[in-house]
């Protein structure tokens, strides 16, 4: 059996075979879905310090300016550049 997830509405589901669209919403957006613990690479971390690591780790470098040097202000759920002052929304980590 493989895993799915839908693109759409985020659902995940076990096929035999291919999938071609979702059960739940019937969009045809559809990928194979890959654990991480299955791939051997490290857990996420739980907590406040998994939620840091995780925003920490994705844009390293200013689109704007190419600096590398960020405010990070995690109520309004942004990065600011001390550089240019560019302001670059946090990823969100799907559950």
């Amino acid at each position: 059996m493989v895993t799915y997830s839908c693109n759409e509405c985020r659902f995940r589901f076990e096929v035999a075979t291919k999938a071609t669209s979702c059960p739940r919403c019937g969009s045809a957006s559809v990928i194979i879905f890959e654990n991480r613990d299955a791939l051997g690479s490290d857990p996420l971390k739980s907590g406040k310090d998994g939620w840091r690591d995780f925003h920490n780790q994705q844009q390293k470098v200013c689109p704007r300016c190419g600096g590398n040097d960020f405010d990070l202000n995690y109520k309004r759920k942004e990065k600011v550049c001390k550089k240019c002052g560019e302001v670059l929304a946090l990823p969100r980590r799907f559950a």
